[in-house]
């Protein structure tokens, strides 16, 4: 029988043994699931043993409940609640028993040997993270993963990661239904959450291009089980169109108290929003001049350590003099990569910045603020006892390590302090979170993986920031809620694209940020470099649209694009002067937004 809800119906097929959902004015727009799930643990694939019992119960709030009772070939006990409510379907498994768990998987699994799974009505789907491809949507048998590293299915992640969530699209349609991972503070254990995971088992399928449109989280044999445990609700919700389904899936979450609630969007630090410039870009134009002149090979440049090279104070002096001879109102200076004589401590290097205090005293005389570069599970200059260890062999930094975490403690007061033996920086730019160690063989000193420890390493850095300096600035590349709590700046990312300008890049990942991180004020990054326009400073009238205005040069400018001649330029009188006018058009906008500047 048909089941009508507020935006949704649904039925069960006793022929198929499918729970089948469509859209309530749409029965062509449909997501058919197997209520079947695998709690897999390590070395051991969760069978059951005879199609499972299902049992319907009403519960007190009117929701229909079912509850779906396991033969279990890894667990003693096994059950799985799927609960229709008024504008949403809830699933959720328990388990009784010990075990190491390495994945789960929703709406797929496995009876006397057959792999069943799920079907699509719906033509392509859309992951909640971004990707440097600038691929909005996937087809509906394509695999793609949210993880707290860098997959590389779509050339990597373009944010840190993203909404826990898969929203399926219809061409005819905007409305979506989404898929979307309720996971309780704390337990944010896993490495990924994955849409499309082919299993071993479907290897030996002969229709294997299907795939089995399940969800699954990937706990890498990392969670162990000991008596009962349950798992993570996944919720099917239904937007009429993509933000919407971002925002209901974020409201769901602040609801249930799974993230913490999105800033007001008040500017409590007006500085906080004032334009930026960055030396990295001209770091790397440099670079290329060094190899364009057979000072520098190809591959000596693309291993990057040249191009940090080329941060130093008489650089940045000259840069900050440029700009303010030009008058260009940037308020914030982001000293990058690499000030530091080794990344996972923070002594200044004096070859390069002989008086990196004197810099940012004289930055300050001057009405600038300044952010200093951070490089996230770096192991450069740690003794192997504070590492993070794969396979034995150390990786990374610790911060779940007392040792390590006094480190990085004292560092950030070291960097942020204007205390005499401090720096006395205004805030922080943490770069390379996506290589935060996963998979098996990884080993730390408080047990903990995946996302929680990356929350973990930046809610350290954040509260002691902030402990130091309350209007410290703290910068991430993420969109993911989870991390609103531990940063109080999104930067939108290097502005890789397959088109010859970075516009969709730079408005899809803003789109994402503004709703998952919603009230944090947005570095826009670089996008010049990435443009192989003509007219290149036609790109700073977007930045404006999308956040704070920011550029990575103070003189040179190098387009390059594969496949494409690159083109150096020195910045004219017309550039500044177009420079000039974005950034004191976006002060003239917040002031009269907020009422001072």
């Amino acid at each position: 029988m048909m089941v009508k809800k507020e935006n949704y119906k649904y039925h069960y097929s006793e022929n198929f043994e499918q729970f089948r959902i469509h859209l309530a004015e749409d029965r062509n727009f449909y997501y058919w699931f197997t209520p079947l799930c695998r709690v897999d643990v390590i070395n051991a694939v969760d069978k059951t043993v005879e199609t499972p019992t299902i049992k319907k119960i009403e519960d007190e709030k009117g929701n229909t409940v079912f509850e779906i009772d396991f033969k279990s070939t890894a667990w003693q006990e096994k059950k799985a609640y799927l609960i229709f409510g008024k504008d949403s379907v809830e699933y959720f498994v328990k388990v009784r028993g010990r075990g190491v768990i390495d994945r789960i998987y929703y709406f797929t699994g496995i009876i006397d040997e057959q792999l069943f799974g799920s079907v699509p009505g719906f033509d392509t789907f859309i992951p909640g993270c971004t990707n440097f491809l600038t691929k909005k949507e996937l087809f509906t048998n394509e695999f793609f993963s949210i993880s707290a590293n860098n997959d590389p299915t779509h050339w990597g992640h373009s944010l840190c990661s993203g909404p826990f969530m898969y929203m399926f699209s219809r061409h005819e349609s905007e409305m979506k239904i989404w898929g979307g991972l309720l996971v309780e503070k704390g337990c944010h254990t896993f490495d990924s959450f994955d849409f499309n995971h082919k299993p071993p088992e479907m290897e030996h399928e002969s229709e294997s291009i299907l795939n089995t449109q399940s969800f699954s989280i990937n706990y890498s044999g990392h969670l162990r089980v000991d008596g009962e445990w349950q798992s993570p609700s996944l919720f099917i919700g239904f937007s009429k169109n993509k933000l919407s389904a971002i925002e209901d899936y974020c409201r769901l979450l602040e609801k249930k108290k799974a993230i913490p609630k999105a800033d007001s969007g008040k500017i409590k630090y007006p500085w906080h929003r004032k334009p930026i410039f960055c030396g990295w870009h001209e770091q790397l134009s440099l670079a290329r001049m060094k190899m364009n002149a057979k000072i520098l090979s190809k591959e000596q440049l693309e291993r990057g350590s040249f191009i940090m090279d080329e941060s130093t104070q008489e650089n940045h002096e000259k840069w900050i003099d440029v700009l303010c001879e030009n008058r260009i109102p940037f308020g914030t200076l982001i000293v990058d990569a690499k000030w530091q004589k080794e990344l996972a401590l923070f002594n200044v290097d004096k070859r390069k910045w002989p008086d990196m205090r004197g810099f940012i005293d004289s930055c300050h005389a001057r009405g600038i603020k300044v952010l200093l570069w951070i490089q996230a599970w770096t192991m450069e200059g740690l003794d192997e006892n504070v590492c993070i260890k794969k396979d034995g062999k150390p990786v990374a930094m610790d911060p779940t390590n007392p040792e390590y975490r006094k480190i990085l403690e004292d560092g950030v007061e070291h960097m942020l302090s204007s205390a005499p033996c401090g720096l006395n920086a205004d805030g922080l730019k943490i770069d390379g979170t996506d290589g935060i160690p996963c998979g098996r063989g990884v080993k730390n000193f408080g047990d903990v993986y995946g996302f929680e420890l990356q929350h973990i390493y930046t809610e350290i850095i954040y509260k002691k920031a902030l402990a130091i300096k309350k209007d410290a600035l703290i910068s991430l590349y993420i969109a993911n809620p989870y991390f609103r709590d531990v940063c109080n700046m999104v930067r939108i990312g290097d502005l890789y694209t397959v088109y010859g300008r970075p516009l969709d890049a730079l408005y899809e990942r803003a789109d994402v940020v503004k709703t998952a991180m919603k009230g944090k004020p947005i570095d826009t990054d670089g996008n010049l470099r990435f443009s192989i326009e003509d007219d290149y400073m036609m790109e700073l009238d977007e930045q404006i649209a999308i956040g704070i205005p920011c550029i990575y040069q103070a003189e040179n400018l190098y387009q390059h694009r594969s496949f494409v001649k690159p083109v150096f330029r020195k910045f004219t009188k017309h550039d500044y002067n177009a420079i000039r006018n974005v950034f004191e058009k976006h002060l003239e906008l917040e002031k009269l937004k907020n009422g001072k500047e």
